[in-house]
């Protein structure tokens, strides 16, 4: 498994395997994930689109579409398996303990209800407060990331994008969680306003001592929120480790393939260099490393043999033969 557990852990991914069940046959989302995260802290997960952030979150979230097969694997939050808890179990957790900002909050809020009574109709579901307590709720709350609290009564659509996605961040706020899944948050907002959201985030999550998942494939967004990060490749972690240690000693080669096809505004001008070839076709799990037909130091070993996740220095994890 190769978790480091902690009674600081507040939440622990052990051995996670998820399959789709499709009409093509069964698709290999998750394969042999394991993470951590301390409380209070933060959690980056980056890699290409599908590689699997979403599905991770979702199987947190207990939000996992019906045609999903949890194959093996645990997912502990504070101590207690999500897995085997109830629909309704999950109901009490989500929002009061875990909440989530999803991805596009112009899809998000409900466009025919005012938003502050979407965020009113949260907080009186999981906590025990009066509507008024509640709109009272929301108005600290909307101070909190800096919105105006006259706007509590408008409609979605008299918001900006900035707006929108504030008002996202104070809804996943309002029943004081534990800890805040971000799932690309930031994405379709233009590069000043992403810049406030980010510095918001990290703000609230220090004030308000919860812990945090960014997921992002933006490599700088994650260097810049996150204190761990997690490196995620078809459905696997090929490396997980502490922030700097991580972008400084890259022990995986996607790791390294991700960083030298990223620009730095540090340093010498520089070719970017992208990852040759493309993801596997995961209705077929090799028994070989995953980004081996990518991998340029690949050898005999990679192509017949699956690694394991192993510590190559203090809380540092890799899935490489060769790390």
């Amino acid at each position: 498994m190769n978790v480091i557990t902690s009674p600081n852990n507040i939440l622990e991914i052990k051995d996670l395997n998820l399959r789709y069940q499709t009409l093509a046959g069964e698709v290999y989302a998750i394969n042999h994930v394991s993470l951590w995260l301390e409380k209070g802290q933060a959690l980056g997960l980056v890699g290409e689109s599908g590689c699997g952030k979403t599905t991770l979150a979702m199987a947190i979230m207990g939000l996992l579409p019906k045609n999903v097969k949890i194959a093996s694997g645990r997912i502990l939050f504070q101590q207690e398996d999500l897995l085997g808890k109830t629909r309704e179990e999950m109901r009490k957790i989500r929002w009061r303990h875990i909440s989530m900002i999803f991805q596009g909050a112009m899809n998000v809020l409900n466009p025919v209800q005012r938003v502050g009574d979407q965020i009113v109709e949260a907080i009186l579901t999981h906590m025990n407060l009066s509507r008024d307590e509640a709109r009272d709720r929301v108005a600290d709350l909307y101070e909190m990331v800096d919105l105006d609290p006259k706007r509590i009564n408008d409609y979605p659509h008299q918001y900006s994008g900035g707006m929108k996605q504030r008002a996202v961040i104070a809804m996943a706020l309002a029943c004081s969680p534990d800890l805040v899944i971000a799932d690309e948050p930031t994405t379709a907002l233009d590069v000043m306003v992403q810049h406030q959201i980010l510095d918001e985030l990290n703000k609230l999550r220090n004030s308000l001592e919860m812990s945090l998942i960014y997921i992002s494939h933006d490599i700088s967004i994650i260097a810049e929120t996150c204190r761990r990060v997690g490196v995620m490749y078809a459905g696997s972690v090929m490396e997980h480790a502490d922030a700097l240690d991580l972008f400084a000693h890259p022990r995986h080669p996607y790791t390294r393939g991700l960083l030298s096809s990223y620009p730095s505004l540090l340093g010498d001008k520089k070719r970017l260099d992208p990852i040759p070839g493309e993801p596997p076709n995961l209705l077929e799990y090799p028994n070989s490393c995953i980004f081996c037909h990518r991998c340029p130091e690949r050898d005999d070993v990679c192509r017949r043999t699956l690694p394991e996740l192993r510590e190559v220095a203090p809380g540092h994890m890799v899935y490489c033969h060769r790390a």
